[in-house]
């Protein structure tokens, strides 16, 4: 017998509710910040997006459905880069996907590290991939535990990590990302000491025409 796991009945419920877990996060200690909801937004769109391009919908395999099945070794594919060159766009659109996340764990995690953003990117893609080949070891089918996704996936973060601090160099962008940072991250804690230190050079300058 097969069924269908629908993606749209899943996500929307599920987003909502993560969407809601986030909030009351940032309440707590008066933390909420419109921005900060905005990015708390922005992780439920794109969580819920990477869910519906890897996971769902899901097909249900299961009683005599299940004797047909390939076996484990079509399901697991760890020899990298065989299918790139004559399909790079599995591989790009795996770069893609992840690049966001290396733009949006620095504004989340408290010491976003180049190596701390890598592995957390990393750590999330392979458990997609555990996930599809725990569902093709059980209940479902169809999705393949591929190593080009992890090494996709990793590097598109390392991209999205370099961009990020690449634009955020630039002052207004730089001021941006402070606002939509949650506390207890580099930046947030950027955006908390720029205005005194604004403050110190203001006064520095204003003693320094003062003396002339």
């Amino acid at each position: 017998m097969t069924l269908e796991i629908p993606a749209m009945p899943v996500l929307v419920p599920l987003g909502a509710i993560v969407f809601a877990l986030l909030l009351g996060r940032l309440r707590r200690g008066g933390r909420m910040t419109v921005p900060r909801a905005v990015l708390a937004a922005a992780l439920v769109v794109y969580g819920t997006g990477v869910l519906r391009s890897t996971l769902l919908p899901a097909d249900i395999v299961i009683g005599s459905a299940r004797h047909d099945l390939p076996p484990i070794a079509v399901l697991v594919n760890l020899v990298p880069f065989v299918d790139v060159p004559a399909d790079p766009s599995g591989m790009l659109l795996n770069i893609l996907m992840f690049t966001a996340a290396g733009v949006l764990l620095p504004l989340v995690l408290r010491r976003p590290t180049a190596a701390r953003v890598i592995l957390v990117a990393f750590a999330l893609s392979l458990g997609i991939e555990l996930t599809q080949l725990l569902g093709d070891l059980t209940i479902s089918t169809g999705r393949i535990f591929e190593l080009d996704d992890l090494i996709g996936n990793t590097v598109g973060a390392a991209l999205g990590l370099g961009a990020f601090r690449l634009a955020t160099r630039v002052p207004a962008i730089g001021r941006m990302a402070a606002a939509l940072a949650w506390p207890d991250t580099a930046a947030a804690a950027g955006a908390t000491t720029s205005a005194p230190a604004a403050a110190a050079a203001a006064s520095t300058s204003a003693a320094t025409r003062t003396g002339a």
